[in-house]
């Protein structure tokens, strides 16, 4: 009788056990789509406590120091104008905010050693968020007209916007995760073709999901200890494709015994 395996049997199994490979390949396509699916929600979910916790404490400290410092704020016909108590410098681990409305040129390199960071001069801004770099120029949206009290109810609303962004998150390793699973199924066919053990495409397709358990925690433990991997997404794809070539293997001796 085949053997029923719940969703973390399978996780843990999937992770150490290719014989249980043979079980995942007789099961439909359905569950194995709704596998990845709790997988990568699983995955997901563990992933956005950081990000959601430092978001968190990045508006928190950025929204008190903003009304501790700030005296007065306006933008208008394309210029920043603010008057503080002191300069205006937040400088976190993975987070800098910093409000420059004095200089006359503009220096992005001031934010160069920080992941997430807002600087502000008083013509230009630049916004980054993962390390990419956004700026912005003022002359473009110079028919906006912003005082302090707007930036505070901005604060709020921008703070929303990043938590459903981030809530998205997860959907979007399930995505992901299709696809690569399609990557991987290729590579499978041509590994089967070399061991002389050829499955149809479905069948790996449906082991290619299973396969990319490891590399899904890999990519977690990636993300939550900050770490910067050079070509990491094909390290995801090596590692699933690793684990095919013993899950073919251990198919071939299974059919082996069986004739």
């Amino acid at each position: 009788m085949e053997e029923k395996m719940g969703f973390f049997t399978k996780f843990s199994k999937s992770l150490y056990d290719f014989k249980s490979y043979i079980s995942f390949k007789k099961e439909s396509t359905g569950k194995a789509f709704l596998y990845l699916f709790l997988m990568s929600l699983l995955i997901g979910l563990i992933s956005i406590i950081k990000p959601i916790y430092q978001v968190n404490n990045a508006f928190k400290i950025g929204k008190e120091e903003f009304n501790n410092s700030i005296q007065e704020l306006n933008f208008k016909n394309g210029v920043l104008e603010v008057k503080s108590s002191k300069p205006i410098s937040i400088m976190e681990d993975s987070f800098a905010l910093i409000v420059d409305t004095d200089s006359e040129e503009a220096d992005p390199d001031k934010i160069k050693g920080y992941p997430n960071a807002m600087l502000f001069y008083k013509d230009v801004a630049y916004f980054k968020s993962n390390w990419k770099v956004q700026q912005i120029n003022y002359d473009e949206i110079q028919n906006l007209e912003i005082n302090k009290q707007d930036v505070n109810k901005y604060i709020g609303i921008m703070k929303s916007v990043v938590y459903v962004c981030i809530a998205f998150m997860p959907i979007g390793i399930f995505i992901k995760n299709m696809f690569t699973a399609l990557i991987i199924a290729l590579f499978a066919l041509v590994i089967g073709a070399i061991q002389k053990n050829e499955q149809s495409f479905g069948d790996m397709y449906k082991l290619s999901i299973y396969a990319l358990t490891l590399p899904s925690l890999v990519s977690l433990l990636n993300s939550s200890t900050g770490m910067k991997i050079p070509h990491f997404y094909s390290l995801y794809c090596l590692i699933a494709i690793i684990y095919m070539w013993f899950v073919i293997k251990a198919i071939k001796e299974q059919e082996t015994q069986l004739d």
